[in-house]
């Protein structure tokens, strides 16, 4: 029986695909207009709600055509009768990304590979194509194409991925109807604001998160303190 911790991630890690700090300046995140974009939709927010197996919501808050990201979430998950609990923050700020359990007021910080991504599968794609990265990403990890359908007055393309149904416009899923290995559930949009202003600070971890640098380790150390390369903080840093 698959245990109950790795279904979980499997769960996740598909309404991640489908890709809130606070203090810091309200000044919003500037960089050149990138060739590549991963999301051909500037910026903007999009609350959404987990309903089914999965109740909570989600924040996705995104500027600079995807390059800067932060996924907030807060939902409860029935899976075999337990009950799991989810209070997490993602963030990819251009080239690092944070991992932070928001409970546990605890992160790491690493690479962020999303660029490296991008460029890789925009090779051989061609100029039409290159305009939805979002959606090229999803294709080249085994998402296929179903049809289209209106949501929230936009037209949306419909994928099959891992066992879930998405709804999918401008490479930003709308919509995901997940029904694998007993679990049923759906996290679906309420709201999406698109081309705003977005403060930088939506994109640093809070101030009272402590955040593990493993940058240049690339793995934590199991007896809690910093490896060669890593460094441990108290204090969250860009």
């Amino acid at each position: 029986m698959i245990r109950l911790q790795h279904l979980v991630l499997l769960v996740v890690t598909i309404l991640v695909i489908a890709g809130c700090g606070k203090g810091g300046s309200e000044d919003t995140v500037k960089m050149e207009e990138p060739e590549l974009k991963r999301y051909p939709v500037k910026s903007g927010i999009i609350e959404y709600e987990y309903t089914g197996d999965a109740v909570g919501t989600q924040k996705l808050i995104f500027d600079q055509w995807g390059y800067y990201e932060a996924r907030e979430d807060h939902y409860t998950m029935k899976i075999q009768g337990q009950e799991n609990k989810v209070n997490t923050l993602s963030i990819q700020a251009n080239d690092v990304s944070y991992q932070i359990d928001l409970d546990k007021k605890e992160g790491t910080k690493m690479k962020n590979p999303v660029q490296d991504m991008i460029k890789q599968i925009a090779e051989g794609l061609t100029e039409e194509q290159k305009k939805n990265l979002g959606e090229q990403m999803l294709i080249r990890m085994g998402g296929k194409k179903t049809g289209t359908e209106e949501f929230l007055g936009r037209e949306c393309t419909t994928y099959d991925f891992m066992g879930s149904t998405m709804y999918v416009w401008n490479g930003l899923s709308l919509k995901s109807l997940v029904n694998m290995m007993g679990v049923k559930m759906a996290i679906t949009a309420k709201s999406v604001e698109t081309d705003i202003d977005i403060p930088a600070s939506a994109f640093e971890p809070p101030p009272d998160v402590k955040i593990k640098d493993m940058s240049e380790s690339g793995m934590p150390n199991p007896h809690g303190t910093p490896d060669q390369g890593g460094e441990e903080k108290g204090d969250a840093q860009n």
